[in-house]
């Protein structure tokens, strides 16, 4: 007589890996080093598109507000060709000549949490790394020309970075990076800074619109996993081979995982959308399966600062 095997009750729970830091040179960052800030106005004096750089008196989420200008300003360091800067402060005056010193990842941990009224300061420190990552870097031109194609591909995807970032910044990204219109609370938007007649608005929400993509698709989980990353206890039934159970992804983001687990015996892969977990003996209790992002980096964040928050850079 055949002894009928145990189901095997499987608990996947997931360990998200944040990798190494790239892509901003923290690992060579010294804490307490000066930067002087310089200042450069889109478009340039020489720039025949003049019309549509301006934008009026706005007031954000968080109690961030700017002024009316009749320009953009790009941020640069230590030279008006240096490597370009991103504020967190929207509507806080900067000047071409202001000093400020260098702070590391630990800059966050006294943010205080009223200044963006939908996500925590780590996650903001987590989502503007990502936008770092996938956003424009680069060293800013003083000769850039809305123009020339190059110069405004450049001049696009600096202005599509620093809106996200702002939009992090004041409270309209939230714990999946889903926009957050700061209009349902009776505030401006940001992307209200740039004009209908931009003449790069096109470019511009073409590159916000990749890059927005590229991170929601960096932190999203597999469907079956919770926004807590704990996907729930599953059970491996036997099919007269082997015990197994086929998980369904309708995130469509299986493939950048990997599945491990410490326990013996225990197979995976990967078909599509479906994750099939496999084992030819019965096991007792549950197991734990680790997920682990594949290339799971994102850009070290140093912020440049007058120790000030909410009236510094």
């Amino acid at each position: 007589m055949k002894t009928l095997k145990k189901p095997l009750s499987l608990l996947m729970v997931l360990f998200m890996c944040l990798g190494m830091f790239a892509g901003t040179g923290i690992t060579a960052f010294a804490a307490g080093e000066i930067i002087t800030t310089y200042m450069v106005d889109l478009p340039r004096a020489n720039d025949p598109n003049k019309a549509g750089w301006n934008h009026p008196v706005l007031n954000f989420l968080g109690g961030w507000s700017t002024t009316s200008h009749d320009n953009f300003s790009v941020h640069a360091q230590d030279s008006f060709n240096g490597k370009a800067l991103y504020c967190i402060e929207p509507g806080v005056n900067v000047h071409t000549g202001d000093q400020y010193m260098g702070r590391g990842e630990d800059f966050w941990d006294n943010y205080p949490s009223s200044l963006n009224p939908t996500i925590p300061p780590n996650t903001i420190k987590e989502y503007i790394g990502r936008i770092m990552t996938y956003g424009w870097q680069g060293n800013v031109n003083t000769s850039w020309m809305s123009g020339n194609p190059d110069h405004a591909n450049q001049m696009a995807g600096y202005i599509a970075t620093h809106l996200l970032v702002w939009e992090t910044i004041v409270g309209e990204r939230d714990s999946q990076f889903n926009h957050v219109w700061g209009s349902g609370a009776g505030k401006n938007n940001v992307i209200e800074y740039i004009a209908e007649n931009h003449p790069l608005r096109n470019q511009i929400f073409s590159q916000y619109s990749v890059i927005e993509s590229a991170v929601k698709r960096h932190i999203m989980l597999p469907s079956f996993f919770s926004s807590t990353a704990d996907a729930g206890a599953y059970e491996l039934k036997w099919d007269g081979e082997k015990y197994s159970t086929t998980l369904t992804d309708t995130n469509g983001v299986l493939r950048d995982y990997t599945f491990t687990s410490s326990t013996a015996g225990l197979n995976f892969s990967v078909d599509g959308n479906q994750l099939t977990i496999t084992s030819s003996q019965a096991l007792k209790g549950s197991v734990t399966v680790k997920a682990e992002k594949i290339n799971a980096q994102r850009s070290g964040v140093v912020v440049w600062t007058d120790g000030v928050t909410g009236g510094g850079t």
